[in-house]
Order: C-alpha cells, then structure tokens, then sequence
C-alpha cells in the first residue's frame, strides 16, 4: 500500500509539473517575440530531450534501479520549471526545454518501471490508475498555474511554488519505492518494428501527436486566437486532462466491455470530433467542451 501510493504520488507530481508548464508557453512566446512557426521550433526542444534519454532509461534503471532514476530526473525535472518562466533568450530555452524534456523521458520510464514493480508486489492491475493520477495532476497543474498568476504573483513564483510543492511530495515518499533493480542482466539489441508492432507504433504516434498539441498548443490557441487571458489559457488543457483521467480511470471496464478494437475506434472519432469543435467555434464554453 506504501509503495502504491508513493508511484501514485510521483506520477501526480509528473502531470502536475508538466502541465504548469502550459500557461507559461504564451508567456515565454511574448517575452521571445516569436510567431508561431519560431515557438514551434523552440518547443521541439522538449520532445528532443525525451527522445534522446528515453533510449537510455533502461541502461540506467537497470545500473541504479528506477527509484534512483526517479529521484535524480525528477529533481532536474522540476528545477527546469522556474527557468522556464523567465528565460528571454531563445538559444538558452531551447537548451533549458531540451534538458526539461530529457527529464521528462527518463521520470517517465522510471515511474512506468516502478508501476510494473508494484503491480507485481500488489497483486491487481493499478496501471490504469496510476496513468489517470498523472492526468490528475495535468489538470490540477494547469489550472494552479493559471490561478497563482491571477492572484498577482510573478510567473517565476509561480513556479518555483510549484516546482518546490512537487520536489517534496516525491522526497517524501521516496523510501516508500521500491529500489527496482533486480540485477538481471537484458540482452541489449535494438529490434526493427515490422507489421502489426509498426501499425501499433503509427497508432500510438498519432495519439501521442494528439496530446502533444493539447499541451503545447492549447494555451497559445486560447490566448491568441480566442482571446483568453492569462489566468485562463490552461482551462483548455485542464479540461483535457480532466476528461483523459477520467478515461484512463474507467479505461479498463471499457474495454472488457466493448474491447480493444473497438475502443480505438470510437476513442479516435471522439478525438477529432473535439479537435473539430475547438477549431470550428469561439465561444468559451464548446471551445472548452472540444477540449474535454
């Protein structure tokens, strides 16, 4: 119950962190003097990192375990927060995103690595929880962000507030994860996807191409484009996130339910009917429903 609850603990920190990040991009958009194909770019930076250090999580979960790998990703992870929210200089936020992003990768492969160590000592399948947890915490991250501002405080005390409430959550469950390391020795190759595994990769990219935009995306499109203010560009991404926990939350009845096959389908129209919404309209409230 321990260990459950301390992964939880950090996959709630994850979302929560990340998800501060996203009433923050019109600011440093302003602060850059960018259009949007030259925050595009910048914001490249951050899927970089996680591509580059995700391929090395593994080596280092299995050198130092995961809850190690946790603990040192997720410091740098939240210490890139406050950075991000007063940088003027393109050149040092693409640096300063490429370093958030590869901090991103690596908590995320560890705490996914935690999750499967704990879903073993538990016992019942906690995945889907867990991702919703993250979800969670993408909701409450965007929302606080936008209300500390609101309140007047600075977006550099915003979130250094944030990045500090997170580093303590995740020390303080710490020694409640499980070290993760079982010292077995992986055969280290690198194997083509081909067939169904290159179908589901093309799945997943899609998918993930989806929330990407949500949270890159979705408060530039509220400020910007439908005249959002700063204390209320992250509502979008809330909702997004609000609904997506409560997917992942009930994700697992639906496809014992309906099954996996067609759970894809009609989760892919639902999607784009939501992007189609956000797009097509300007007022506030089925701006916001598109996003949910």
């Amino acid at each position: 119950m321990r260990a459950s609850l301390a992964c939880r603990s950090v996959f709630l920190a994850n979302g929560l962190t990340l998800s501060a990040w996203v009433p923050l991009i019109p600011l440093a958009r302003q602060r850059l003097e960018l259009n949007d194909a030259g925050l595009g770019l910048v914001l490249l930076a951050l899927g970089a990192g996680a591509l580059v250090s995700m391929p090395l999580a593994g080596l280092a979960i299995a050198r130092i375990g995961s809850r190690q790998v946790i603990l040192i990703a997720s410091l740098i992870f939240f210490a890139m927060l406050p950075l991000l929210g007063v940088l003027s200089s393109a050149p040092l936020m693409v640096i300063c995103l490429f370093i958030f992003g590869g901090a991103n990768g690596l908590m995320d492969i560890a705490m996914n690595a935690q999750g499967v160590a704990v879903e073993h000592l538990v016992g019942k399948p906690i995945f889907s929880s867990l991702h919703g947890m993250f979800s969670i915490g993408g909701m409450i991250g965007a929302t606080l962000c936008g209300a500390l501002m609101h309140l007047g405080l600075t977006p550099l005390t915003t979130a250094l507030l944030i990045a500090i409430a997170m580093a303590g959550i995740v020390l303080s469950q710490l020694t409640a994860l499980l070290p993760g390391r079982d010292g077995k020795a992986e055969r280290q190759h690198f194997n083509r996807p081909h067939g169904l595994v290159a179908l589901l990769g093309l799945l997943a990219f899609a998918a993930a191409m989806t929330e990407g935009a949500m949270m890159d995306w979705s408060a530039v499109f509220l400020r910007f484009n439908r005249g959002f203010d700063e204390a209320t560009v992250g509502l979008g991404f809330a909702a997004f996130s609000a609904t997506m926990a409560l997917g992942r939350l009930t994700g697992d009845l639906i496809v014992a339910r309906f099954g996996a096959a067609l759970t894809i389908r009609l989760g892919s129209i639902l999607a784009a009917a939501g992007l189609a919404v956000v797009t097509s309209t300007t007022e506030t409230v089925p701006v916001l429903a598109g996003f949910a």
